[in-house]
């Protein structure tokens, strides 16, 4: 797995046991917020324009910026909901049910401290080969089994016989220089 994104899932797990372990009722929202919401949104290397979301400190809000690909940094959402359900620590206004399904119900028994949680999603890392970062593909190698001078016709010409020509017409010349003259 890629550093970066061990690092990524590593930083969300901290943070999802740290969130677990304070009282959500004692703690304002700004607190609950994970540290790389406090990120300035990061275009990326490539020169895509992928519309998505981040989280402004400034203004409190999540809003929109053009991605353009390559490695996403945490503080990258897909949808302004996922962005606002993440770092601004209220729920939107229009947001759908996304709780673990597939997790059998616990019953509630004294002594239990347990808490239903928001599932939340984090940006899947992308990757490019090094030499692919700019956006452009590699080179491909040559198909050595294919000859582009040669089609394989014969049209009846040869280049070598007027080569040939011109050959032995240096040669006479040179002859002729050589002889002696009385």
């Amino acid at each position: 797995m890629d550093r970066l994104c061990l690092s990524a899932a590593l930083l969300v797990l901290l943070n999802i046991l740290v969130a677990g372990a304070q009282r959500s009722d004692t703690i304002s929202p700004s607190q609950r917020r994970p540290v790389f919401c406090l990120e300035p949104p990061y275009k990326g290397p490539g020169k895509a324009v992928f519309p998505r979301f981040f989280f402004n400190t400034r203004s409190g809000v999540c809003e929109a910026f053009a991605f353009g690909g390559g490695r996403a940094k945490l503080n990258n959402f897909l949808t302004k909901d996922e962005c606002t359900r993440v770092c601004s620590g209220r729920k939107p206004a229009f947001e759908t049910e996304d709780k673990l399904q597939a997790q059998p119900e616990l019953k509630d028994e004294p002594g239990d401290k347990t808490e239903e949680a928001d599932l939340i999603q984090v940006p899947v890392c992308q990757s490019l080969e090094p030499e692919d970062q700019d956006g452009y593909e590699a080179e491909k190698p040559e198909d050595d089994d294919y000859d582009i001078e040669d089609d394989g016709e014969d049209d009846g010409e040869d280049e070598d016989d007027g080569e040939d020509e011109d050959d032995e017409e240096d040669e006479e010349d040179e002859e002729d220089e050589e002889e002696p003259q009385d």
